[in-house]
């Protein structure tokens, strides 16, 4: 289901050239998500010029990834900003961007595969027909749907039936009742047959499935999970799956569901440090079990005050992935409506009772400074720290660190250098630490006014004369070169703080290539033996570096699994050479969706030998 939404939009004229044809393209993005909007605007950014890269422009008038080429206006005050272009027919990719250059770009962690991208890349693709007009439709920020919609995947159980030739589809209210449009497809593993569609949140659903794809092969859904002789479904505010139900049934066809009793455990460390008072606020269990309604309250366990569970008894079949989530109340002192950030967790039912390990929830109290704070900002600087522009290290400490990012006027420009002759000079006002006394700690101080977001993102840039001869290397600047696009840092401040905050950290620790992350402890790595060098940082968020050293050329497999044992990605699965390497990943599954928070493992494997070691993600 797309949501159409008309608004007031800019066009850019275009002189067309004979031959090709002017189709009016509207693209529009909702950037209602987003803690902020960049004073600099929202732009888009895409081979909009010229298609295929040979120098002959189809549309003259428009630039190549230019990311302050092309803007987007919100007309409305409504988050959603839009453009019209007339465009000749072809195939293009772009990408939108909260601000006028690279870094705050949509997809800057390199998630791809999602239904509106390119293959094997992290740019949207758009096929551009001859007519007179395309309206892309509204799409959420770093999604392929709009921000009022989910997906939602519907599965049905064909094991006591004879499938039709014509296969199996879904017919209701949320199609136009038609039962030859919607196809299911069998799933190889599960022999389930699934589909999965985007609808709109808080949508009343009602649907039958059909073997085949007329009415007279539509299923007789009974009384006890009928509403008026069809099924019916509530969509929730989060991407969901059906659970497999036997087709004409209203249990799985395995018969009657297994019941057991399931420890919920989360760890509060960081909900406690948040400010997260049990006399004033709950943490609640929310899923499958509960029809995701409120009520199961976990409690504070009487030897550990960082540890709080509940017991709860459900019945489900064995197999299912029950899904569920942490909800923190009341609603207006959290973010997200209390509601967790990220994909739901999952129950692999056994059948059995379990204890879960504990987990941390994701979950921060949001919300406004209410007094001016003092940001002190301390950070180490290390020989031989590399320029994520260029991959060597540096050739001297930095004279100056500036800090930049999506706190007071949000993500300043990057620029080349500093300085009055400067020609493309580094936003004004972006805030500038020094190391006065050349110990290699550079501070400064950076004013937030009462009112201000109490959580951004943030990331650094090294300046030495000469820096600026490294410009053609980035197209965001030479400054923004301690780490790869997307490897931003994220701060949170307590609402209620006072006067100082100070914010410590390394220049380049989001950086995994820096070679002084390759010391674990004392531990120098060894050059002559399989070994496992552990991962950095731990915990983590976005991404972390498994480092590992290899004595011998060898095929080498690196997976990562949950706790329940699931194989979660496939990072490497090829040949290397001998010595050290190191593999990046971004907290996303093999179909390039974000994963909850909590403990992961990961292992790797060469000439028969196996290492592993654990690592814990924190959003």
């Amino acid at each position: 289901m797309n949501l159409s939404i008309k608004k007031l939009s800019v066009v850019i004229p275009m002189l067309l050239f004979s031959g090709l044809y002017a189709v009016t393209v509207t693209l529009s993005v909702d950037l209602s998500t987003q803690a902020s909007i960049s004073d600099s605007g929202v732009h888009v950014a895409g081979n909009f010029g010229d298609y295929d890269y040979d120098d002959t422009f189809e549309n003259p008038d428009y630039p190549n990834w230019d990311p302050a080429g092309i803007e987007l206006y919100d007309n409305d005050g409504d988050s959603i900003y839009s453009i019209e272009l007339q465009m000749a027919a072809g195939t293009i990719q772009y990408k939108f961007i909260n601000g006028n250059n690279w870094g705050p770009n949509e997809f800057a962690d390199g998630t791809s595969g999602l239904p509106c991208q390119a293959d094997g890349s992290d740019n949207r693709e758009l096929i551009i027909p001859d007519s007179d007009s395309l309206d892309v439709g509204t799409v959420c920020w770093e999604s392929c749907i709009s921000c009022d919609e989910v997906y939602v995947t519907f599965r049905v159980d064909m094991e006591y039936e004879d499938v039709s030739d014509a296969g199996v589809h879904v017919a209701g209210n949320f199609q136009g009742w038609d039962p030859s449009t919607t196809m299911l497809e069998i799933d190889s593993v599960t022999g389930v047959y699934t589909m999965t569609t985007a609808l709109g949140m808080g949508e009343e659903l009602q649907f039958k499935f059909v073997n085949g794809n007329e009415w007279s092969g539509a299923e007789s859904v009974p009384d006890d999970c009928a509403a008026g002789g069809n099924r019916f479904f509530t969509v929730p505010d989060f991407d969901t799956t059906t659970v497999a139900i036997c087709f004409a049934a209203c249990d799985a066809c395995a018969g009657a569901p297994d019941t057991a009793t399931v420890t919920f455990q989360a760890d509060m460390s960081d909900l406690l440090n948040y400010g997260f008072d049990p006399t004033v606020h709950t943490l609640e269990l929310r899923g499958a079990m509960n029809g995701w309604s409120g009520g199961d309250v976990f409690e504070e366990d009487l030897l550990d005050p960082e540890l709080y569970s509940i017991d709860v008894t459900f019945s489900a079949y064995v197999g299912d992935a029950v899904e569920w989530k942490f909800k923190a109340n009341p609603d207006e002192n959290w973010n997200n409506n209390g509601w967790e950030s990220g994909s739901n967790h999952m129950i692999d039912w056994t059948g059995e009772d379990q204890v879960l390990d504990p987990l941390l929830p994701n979950i921060l109290p949001t919300g406004e400074l209410q007094n001016e704070v003092n940001m002190n900002v301390v950070i180490e600087w290390h020989e031989g720290t590399l320029n994520s522009n260029t991959g060597e290290a540096f050739p001297v400490a930095p004279d100056t660190i500036i800090m930049n990012g999506s706190f007071l006027n949000g993500w300043y420009t990057w620029g080349d250098c500093m300085g009055p002759d400067c020609a493309t000079p580094v936003g004004e006002g972006v805030p500038k630490l020094t190391d006065e006394d050349g110990d290699g700690v550079y501070t400064g101080t950076v004013i937030l006014p009462a009112g201000h977001s109490n959580v951004f993102t943030f990331k650094f840039g090294a300046f030495y004369p000469g820096v600026d001869s490294l410009a053609s290397v980035s197209d965001n600047g030479a400054m923004d070169n301690e780490a790869g696009f997307g490897a931003d840092y994220v701060a949170y401040i307590p609402s209620e703080q006072s006067t100082d905050y100070e914010l410590m950290g390394a220049f380049g620790d989001n950086n995994p290539d820096n070679p002084w992350l390759s010391i674990i402890g004392d531990k120098p790595i060894i050059a002559n033996e399989f070994s496992l060098m552990g991962n950095y940082p731990n915990p983590f968020n976005p991404s972390t570096s498994i480092m590992f050293n290899l004595d011998a050329a060898s095929h080498i497999n690196v997976r990562i699994f949950n706790l329940m044992g699931e194989e979660v990605r496939i990072l490497q699965n090829n040949s290397l050479e001998a010595g050290f390497h190191s593999v990046t990943w971004n907290a996303r599954n093999n179909f390039g969706k974000e994963v909850p928070s909590g403990m992961y493992f990961y292992s790797i494997e060469s000439n028969g030998k196996i290492l592993s070691g654990k690592m814990l993600l924190l959003k």
